[in-house]
């Protein structure tokens, strides 16, 4: 009897159980983004994304909602597979921004900085607290929120890594 082989796909991504005869009329939205603009053109970065592509996603939602197989006149092919292209394009791009935001606390100019330099919120708040004579109830309360939008940025990272299956 011959030695079974190994193979270590622990926690690798499952393909098997999806039919791809379920994702022909996705393959063909694809297609038809190849024609009318160019291939891989949906990932490359759009302007306010979210708000798009989920406009996008309910005007091909409401073409299919009495009708599974309303097609769209433009394209050929199924409102509905137009539907479920722009909801993954949804999840692609927030998936991405979250992967280059490594930080989610908007940069604001520094006054303090020679050159302007931008910088997190909680730095500039914290800059500003600890010049010369700046005591106080008000300069206390900006160094407590610069921590407190630390520790959601700490609540944030550990949520997103605990999401991607990266235990800390």
């Amino acid at each position: 009897m011959l030695e079974e082989g190994l193979k270590y796909d622990e926690g690798r991504q499952p393909w098997y159980a999806m039919p791809l005869e379920v994702l022909k009329p996705l393959a063909d939205v694809f297609a038809a983004g190849e024609k009318k603009y160019k291939i891989f053109n949906c990932l490359k970065p759009f302007e306010d994304s979210d708000r798009r592509f989920y406009d996008a996603q309910m005007r091909h939602t409401e073409a299919c909602q009495l009708d599974p197989l309303a097609i769209d006149e433009e394209t050929g092919v199924y409102h509905g597979a137009q539907a479920a292209w722009n909801a993954l394009l949804r999840i692609h791009n927030a998936k991405k921004r979250m992967e280059e935001n490594t930080t989610y606390t908007k940069a604001i100019v520094n006054p303090l900085s020679v050159n302007g330099v931008k910088q997190p919120v909680q730095t500039v708040l914290r800059c500003l607290a600890g010049q010369n004579n700046c005591d106080g109830d008000p300069y206390d309360q900006m160094i407590a929120a610069a921590d407190y939008i630390d520790q959601l940025e700490m609540k944030i990272k550990y949520l997103k890594e605990k999401e991607n299956g990266i235990e800390s």
